[in-house]
């Protein structure tokens, strides 16, 4: 017996326990069903095939030994009440992965696989951290924590409730520290996880589901967390900044990947998993330098960009865009970008989890002395970007290109820190 098929055998005569290929409308490509189906050729001849209904093939086996007796012994009765039963038992968590990820392939169902992947990944955290469903793994270097993914395939769907969201955060909150900024963050956390998790059962995707009984999931899609109370996120003095940039001029020789991390985190702004995908070939020198016009009369040049945008390997979705840069990091940089080719990774790593290493653990652990105290130790040095270019241009919407959000108003909650002076209203204002 294969995952996907089987042969079973009644009163002397075979048949066939397998998935059917569907083609979706206009497409070539064909996917498996999510229901088993069982044909064989009757003592007249004739081709019969029924579905079980089943989606596991240790029950289809089973259901089908009995349908194909009763095809053989010509008890039509039984065949057509098998045929108005629906089946009772809900699906398992591992019924329900196992069938989105199938239907990611369809064209209809227009979905990129890494996004896929995310949303099933969010769902068993989910599970793991409400029902304490966690391994020690000692995949790759190292021990580490991780979801019991065998466990959380068992279990029946039923436990999609609105007490699984509560479980979920109070248990997920349980590891934060108690000051606003731990909590806010953890919050955050929270919400991403769960938004992410029930991803899995959005309209789009119930056709994924076909064949498979869910359960009542309104409480578990629509039940709130608590929302996290705004925090003004601490500035980042520019002596500070100032004191850590020296300390990385170190880093140049002892340990150059490092460093690039450093000059890409402090001038550009870029987010980690974008430094991790980043090639040399998206550091462009411009033609003709620009220079740009300041609020205070002052002026800076600008001889280069790095283009963030989607590859192969990366999609920055609404975060795509170009960040300026100047002759003096353009300089910074130049060691990492001459006589390289432009499919190079910029850091100069090959292996991609040591990249990630670096870009993840090693810088943050570089910038922790001088950012205690603030939410994320590697995303301090992009605020304090926000802040220079904010001050620079007084401009929200100029903060808010050089972050690359979607909207400003991601920018002012979560990475600003300087506040907006306004002009006040004088008393002239009011005729006196």
């Amino acid at each position: 017996m294969s995952e996907s098929k089987a042969e079973i055998e009644v009163l002397g005569r075979k048949a066939y326990v397998f998935r059917r290929t569907i083609k979706d409308r206009g497409s070539d490509v064909g996917y498996a069903s999510d229901r088993y189906y069982v044909k064989g050729r009757l003592p007249s001849g004739k081709q019969w095939y029924k579905c079980t209904k089943m989606g596991a093939l240790p029950e289809a086996v089973r259901v089908a030994k009995a349908l194909w007796r009763a095809a053989l012994e010509e008890r039509i009765d039984a065949l057509a009440e098998w045929g108005a039963v629906k089946k009772t038992t809900v699906a398992t968590i591992g019924e329900i992965l196992q069938a989105h990820e199938r239907g990611i392939g369809r064209a209809s169902l227009k979905l990129r696989d890494g996004t896929g992947d995310g949303y099933r990944r969010a769902l068993q955290r989910l599970l793991a951290w409400a029902l304490d469903l966690h391994v020690t793994s000692t995949r790759g270097t190292g021990r580490r924590v991780a979801v019991d993914e065998q466990a959380i395939a068992k279990l029946s769907s039923s436990v999609l409730t609105a007490d699984l969201v509560d479980r979920f955060e109070a248990k997920y909150l349980a590891r934060a520290g108690k000051s606003p900024v731990q909590r806010e963050r953890a919050l955050r956390g929270a919400h991403t996880v769960l938004r992410n998790a029930r991803a899995v059962f959005e309209r789009r995707a119930r056709k994924c589901f076909a064949g498979l009984t869910l359960p009542d999931l309104t409480g578990f899609l629509e039940s709130q967390l608590n929302e996290a109370e705004p925090v003004q996120h601490k500035e980042l003095p520019d002596a500070i900044v100032a004191r850590m940039a020296r300390a990385a001029l170190e880093l140049r020789e002892s340990q150059p990947a490092l460093y690039v991390v450093h000059v890409l985190s402090r001038h550009l702004g870029m987010r980690p998993v974008e430094i991790v995908h980043a090639k040399v070939g998206w550091v462009q020198r411009l033609a003709t330098p620009e220079t740009i016009h300041l609020q205070d009369g002052t002026r800076r040049e600008v001889v280069g960009v790095m283009r963030i945008e989607k590859t192969d390997e990366f999609d920055p979705k609404a975060s795509s865009g170009w960040v300026s840069l100047s002759p003096c990091v353009w300089e910074e940089l130049r060691p990492w970008l001459e006589g390289r080719d432009a499919g190079e990774w910029l850091v100069p790593i090959a292996d991609e989890r040591a990249r990630q290493a670096v870009v993840y653990r090693a810088h943050a652990d570089f910038v922790r002395p001088w950012t205690e105290g603030h939410v994320g130790k590697g995303y301090e040095l992009r605020r304090w970007g926000a802040d220079k270019i904010m001050a620079l241009h007084d401009s929200l919407e100029m903060a808010s290109r050089f972050l690359r959000h979607a909207k400003t108003s991601i920018a002012e909650r979560n990475y600003l820190t300087r506040r907006r002076i306004t002009a006040p209203i004088t008393l002239a204002d009011c005729g006196l």
